[in-house]
């Protein structure tokens, strides 16, 4: 899009997208969040039934609680043709999946821009379909609405050596392979990612909200937050309208009267494994609330698991933001710490940067390898988190909050003053009993 508005013969202001199969998932894909796009003809692609079957159509994170239909929708009002075809998913466009995204159309007050088109053949960008998308570009784009107009002339085809990027060219020494465009992907994701940590505000602005999304992170109002009374001083926490039900145990102190603070206690195994730890606070007369976090560790061979669903390092940090912002609702609390044991210290340090209204944070870092992405991949995988910045965006979103990262070996680097030594459960109490 940018090199197309430097060209001097390009308008600005009439530029079209349209493509095929995975091409066409480009095309819708473009079009939600390119407002540049102005007319889109995604073809034999947009379906309710099938969403996209090559990897390069189906990114980690992509259709997390969403569908085609639904992205498809956004490029509303502006114009928009689906071609279908009755060989392929495609076939039910005209039924079930044109009329869906018509509706969200009608209510901006555009349906006269939204269109379907459907063809007898199989998955295909024919002379048909291209016809069709040649006649809607000259609607919107010349205002020509006889199609007659836009028909496609004969044409011989190139050889397909000729297409090929480097016939009867040398191909420069300095070409890339596979390998050197991901090299250099992780160089300049590096280079951006250091000038953002030497700038607080860029930092902000770039890997908040590129954490967030690659944590799949939704960051409720407190006052929104879910509880049931389970009894026994159990409970189970929720978001409205999201199905999620998070199981905890409150302890209270003795003494009940005024505000109190409060900790929000993060074992692996779940509250009863920390519920020897929690006593050691109550006893200090702080609230504890300790959680279970999603635990039940799926696992799927599914390459593309992740474009739908979230893996389990997403719904525990998902399940910690939400325990926060639950405590933050009590108004018997007057401030709130947070301890991860174990490796749900790592959990607790990647939610952190959502709840600055922690005091203090206590991580145990599970002697964890930050730079490592075989370690991400075998015990903390969130795809994307590396390129947002992983841990060194979060400490740093942290800020200046008194923080005490222990356990760490010497492979958590990205932590300032973090201790190489697990340090005590008396010892993190003290620590958080200290001004």
């Amino acid at each position: 899009m940018d090199f197309l508005q430097s060209l001097p013969d390009v308008d600005p202001n009439r530029i079209g997208c349209t493509g095929e199969s995975g091409g066409g998932t480009q095309t819708f894909m473009l079009t939600a969040v390119e407002d540049r796009i102005r007319v889109a003809v995604p073809a034999v692609m947009v379906s309710a039934v099938m969403q996209g079957g090559c990897i390069c159509e189906n990114g980690p994170n992509l259709r997390q609680d969403t569908f085609n239909i639904e992205i498809s929708a956004r490029a509303a009002p502006r114009p928009q043709l689906l071609i279908a075809a009755t060989g392929d998913w495609t076939r039910y466009a005209l039924t079930g999946d044109f009329p869906a995204i018509r509706l969200i159309y009608r209510l901006l007050g555009a349906e006269d821009k939204i269109e379907a088109v459907r063809f007898d053949a199989p998955h295909n960008y024919n002379k048909d379909s291209r016809e069709a998308a040649y006649a809607f570009f000259g609607k919107w784009f010349l205002g020509d609405r006889d199609a007659s107009h836009f028909k496609e002339a004969p044409f011989t085809a190139e050889p397909k050596e000729n297409l090929l990027v480097w016939h009867g060219i040398e191909k420069p020494s300095n070409a890339l392979d596979t390998n050197g465009v991901m090299c250099m992907w992780i160089e300049r994701s590096e280079k951006q990612l250091a000038a953002a940590l030497a700038d607080p505000i860029q930092l902000r602005a770039l890997y908040e909200p590129a954490l967030r999304h690659a944590l799949a992170l939704e960051v409720p109002n407190p006052k929104d937050v879910l509880c049931e009374d389970c009894g026994n001083g159990t409970l189970a926490m929720g978001r409205p309208d999201r199905g999620d039900r998070v199981p905890g145990r409150l302890w209270l102190p003795k003494t009940k009267s005024g505000k109190h603070i409060a900790t929000l206690v993060v074992h692996p195994k779940g509250w009863l494994a920390a519920e020897r730890f929690a006593s050691k606070l109550v006893e200090r007369g702080r609230i504890v609330l300790a959680i279970d976090c999603f635990e039940h560790r799926r696992k799927s061979d599914d390459p593309f698991f992740t474009v739908y669903n979230k893996p389990d390092a997403q719904l525990r940090v998902q399940d910690i933001v939400t325990a926060l912002a639950w405590l933050r609702s009590r108004k018997d609390i007057a401030a709130i710490d947070l301890v991860g044991l174990d490796e749900a210290g790592l959990w607790c340090l990647l939610a952190r940067p959502f709840a600055p209204f922690v005091r203090k944070t206590v991580a145990d870092a599970a002697q964890f390898n930050a730079d490592s992405d075989a370690a991400y991949i075998k015990s903390l995988y969130v795809p994307v988190l590396r390129r947002a910045g992983d841990f060194r965006a979060a400490l740093s979103l942290i800020g200046d909050a008194p923080l005490l990262v222990h356990n760490a070996g010497g492979a958590f680097k990205c932590a300032p003053n973090a201790r190489k030594e697990k340090a005590g459960e008396d010892e993190i109490v003290r620590w958080l009993a200290g001004n």
